[in-house]
């Protein structure tokens, strides 16, 4: 008897949606992550990003929450806790605060699933925690 072909898959690209004001570091994170099979998408608008999410749902969703335009990522955070509830991809928070300023934030506990990334942080630790909250 002869054996039917083994059908292999591909493995699912994960894609990330990614929120930072810097442009040098949005795009170090998206040169990262695209040379490493993910698929990335870069935002430094709240509305524009929020509409993404909402079309795309990505896999994962990487937040600056400091940033130096008029809505910070913490606005956007609160915004996709309403809208998608427990729906919501995990979140990594990409902070420069530290850790006292954001551990207690009322939009942080909304989060189904989340870690905190404290700059400056390695790109192998930020594919970790990607690997962690898929």
């Amino acid at each position: 008897m002869v054996g039917l072909p083994v059908l292999m898959r591909r493995p699912k690209t994960v894609q990330v949606v990614i929120y930072e004001d810097d442009v040098a570091t949005a795009e170090a994170y998206q040169y990262y992550l695209d040379h490493n099979g993910y698929r990335t998408r870069v935002f430094n608008d709240n509305e524009i990003c929020r509409r993404s999410i909402r079309r795309q749902r990505p896999d994962i969703f990487i937040c600056d929450i400091q940033s130096d335009v008029a809505e910070s990522g913490l606005t956007l955070l609160d915004d996709l806790c309403t809208e998608f509830g427990d729906r919501l991809p995990p979140v990594i928070i990409a902070t420069a605060f530290r850790s006292d300023q954001v551990a207690h934030h009322p939009t942080l506990r909304r989060l189904p699933r989340f870690r905190t990334l404290y700059k400056p942080f390695g790109f192998d630790e930020m594919e970790q925690v990607i690997r962690e909250l898929l």
